[in-house]
C-alpha cells in the first residue's frame, strides 16, 4: 500500500500509511485520489478497517473541514464519530436488539416535505448519507400495495414538495460539535434546511 502524506495546515506534515484511495474515501475527496476501483472495493467493504483508518486521521480531517468546508463533515465522521442513536429511539423503532443497532447514529432532524423514509414502514436496515436517509417510499411501491389490496402506511416521495432536513451546520450547532472558530465562518444560509433532490 502506498504511503501518502497529509499536509497539515501550517503545522508541518503528518505521514500516514493510508492509500490515496483510502484517503479519498475517508475525506469525501478532500485528500487522496480515486483512481483504484479495486482498492476502493476492498477498503469500503471492510467497516472495521475503515473505522480504524478514520481514527488515525480524524483530527486532521476535521481541522481541514473546519477550514475548507465549515459546517460540514465527511461521511466517515457520520459513520464513526457522530452521536449515536439513543436506546430510547432504537427501542421506539424496534431496533434495540438488532445487529446494526450499535452502528446507527442520530440522523439529522426532518423538518418537512412529503415522502416516508422506507425504513419507517418496511423491514429495511436504515441507511443515511451525511445524516440524511437515502431510501424513500416510491409511488410504484405504494401502487403495488394498493393493486394487491393491501394497506400501505407510507407516503411516496413528492418531487413537488421533497423532504427537508436540518443542515449539517444546524446539526453540529444543536449538538455543540463545532470546532473552535468554525461557527464564525458560517452565515445564515448555512443553517437553512436542506431540500432533498429526487
Amino acid at each position: 500500500m502506498a504511503t501518502t502524506g497529509i499536509r497539515r495546515r501550517q503545522r508541518g506534515r503528518l505521514q500516514t500509511e493510508l492509500s490515496p484511495t483510502a484517503l479519498f474515501v475517508l475525506t469525501d475527496g478532500l485528500w487522496g485520489s480515486d483512481d483504484d476501483p479495486v482498492e476502493r472495493f476492498h477498503f469500503t467493504g471492510d467497516r472495521q478497517r475503515m473505522a480504524s483508518a478514520w481514527r488515525t486521521i480524524q483530527a486532521e480531517v476535521l481541522a481541514a473541514f473546519a477550514e475548507d468546508r465549515p459546517g460540514m463533515r465527511p461521511q466517515s465522521w457520520w459513520d464513526h464519530s457522530a452521536p449515536k442513536m439513543t436506546a430510547v429511539e432504537l427501542q421506539r423503532h424496534g431496533w434495540l436488539d438488532t445487529w446494526f443497532a450499535g452502528d446507527l447514529v442520530e440522523p439529522r432532524r426532518r423538518l418537512g416535505g412529503v415522502g416516508t423514509e422506507s425504513y419507517l414502514v418496511l423491514r429495511y436496515v436504515p441507511h443515511f448519507n451525511h445524516g440524511v436517509p437515502v431510501q424513500f417510499v416510491s409511488s410504484e411501491l405504494a401502487s403495488f400495495y394498493r393493486a394487491e389490496g393491501r394497506p400501505f402506511p407510507g407516503v411516496p416521495y413528492d418531487p413537488a414538495d421533497p423532504p427537508r432536513y436540518e443542515s449539517s451546520a444546524a446539526y453540529l450547532r444543536r449538538h455543540g460539535l463545532f470546532l473552535p472558530g468554525e461557527e464564525r465562518r458560517l452565515s445564515a444560509p448555512d443553517f437553512e434546511p436542506e431540500v432533498l433532490a429526487g
